[in-house]
């Protein structure tokens, strides 16, 4: 029995741990022919973003700024399609509930982010793997394991 997989969630912050998982991501979209829906979610407004009050939605002053970009960059190389989304709040229920929403067949995510707190991001990471109702590769950067 094939495991048909059409959509993709790839959330990032934009950190180089989280930019591992972009790798696989595209590999497994493009060897299924899937979609990928990157998301970014910001909990508040930071200094590269504007946020338009009157839809409160956040808008990046400079495209490269964005962390969606890279994805999109580099999944056109292999003809893989983009849905880019933002959104702000708590980041794993915004991660849950987009993956609810868009009907991803599979999350693909790296285990850490931005703060480099394993405590904070790899909650996330848990929480997402514990609660999420679809599959998920949580992506982690390697290490040699050391006594």
């Amino acid at each position: 029995m094939a495991w048909d997989i059409r959509k993709i969630l790839l959330p990032t912050d934009g950190s180089p741990l989280a930019e591992l998982a972009i790798e696989p991501a595209i590999d497994i979209a493009k060897q299924k022919k899937a979609e990928i829906v990157a998301l970014h979610v910001t909990e508040v407004p930071m200094s590269i973003v504007e946020l338009d009050l009157r839809n409160e939605e956040f808008k990046f002053k400079e495209p490269i700024e964005n962390p969606l970009f890279k994805i999109e960059e580099e999944a056109k190389k292999y003809g893989v399609k983009v849905k880019k989304i933002i959104e702000k709040g708590p980041v794993m229920e915004k991660i849950l509930e987009v993956a609810e929403k868009e009907n991803v067949d599979l999350i693909v995510m790296g285990t850490k982010g931005r703060s480099g707190t394993k405590k904070l991001l790899g909650s996330i990471a848990d929480g997402v793997i514990t609660y999420g109702l679809c599959p998920v590769l949580a992506v982690r950067e390697k290490k040699l394991f050391k006594i």
